[in-house]
């Protein structure tokens, strides 16, 4: 979760140009216990970003999320290789299928196309006056705060405050210490 916040709030490439701080900014999450969690809480605080905990089974309260990712579900992962939900010729069982599946790179790739292909070129309906999702940024004039890159660069890192015992077999960690090595 750390990854993704900080991968919203930056503007360095490849994430630019959307991202930064918003003024009043807020964020929404849903029940979910990976945005429930002290960490995200302590991070976003960390910006003076409060936390607004959705009730649940309000996916209407989400609309702009929950339409991004049933875009994903349509437009990119149901064309891959792989795909679960994909329909299959009457008959066919899942092992009568070989495809070629992508690595974790190839995904990687696929996906950030997409995702350029989505922000730079698509223009959903949902945007006024046939703008792409870049544009709208563009010209929306809600002023962004730039947040250092240094200061992001801890993000993806949490110290729960505990004193750490650093020894020739490696990290205490819990009770037992872990190798360098291994």
């Amino acid at each position: 979760m750390l990854a993704a916040l900080r991968s919203g709030i930056s503007r360095a490439e490849p994430y630019g140009p959307f991202g930064g701080l918003p003024g009043l900014v807020l964020v929404r999450v849903d029940r979910g216990k990976e945005f429930l969690c002290r960490t995200v809480e302590r991070a976003l605080g960390a910006f003076a970003v409060p936390v607004d905990d959705l009730p649940a089974y309000t996916p209407y309260r989400k609309g702009t999320v929950e339409a991004l990712n049933d875009a994903v579900e349509e437009m990119l992962l149901a064309s891959l290789p792989g795909h679960t939900r994909r329909a299959r010729p009457i008959g066919a069982h899942r092992a009568d299928q070989v495809e070629d599946l992508l690595s974790f790179a190839e995904f990687v790739e696929v996906l950030l196309g997409w995702v350029r292909w989505r922000t730079t070129e698509h223009r959903p309906s949902g945007l006024e006056s046939g703008l792409t999702p870049l544009a709208a940024w563009a010209a929306d004039p809600t002023p962004v705060e730039d947040v250092p890159e240094e200061e992001l660069a801890l993000f993806a890192l949490e110290d729960d405050g505990r004193i750490r015992k650093i020894t020739t077999n490696g990290i205490s960690w819990r009770a037992a210490p872990t190798s360098r090595t291994g």
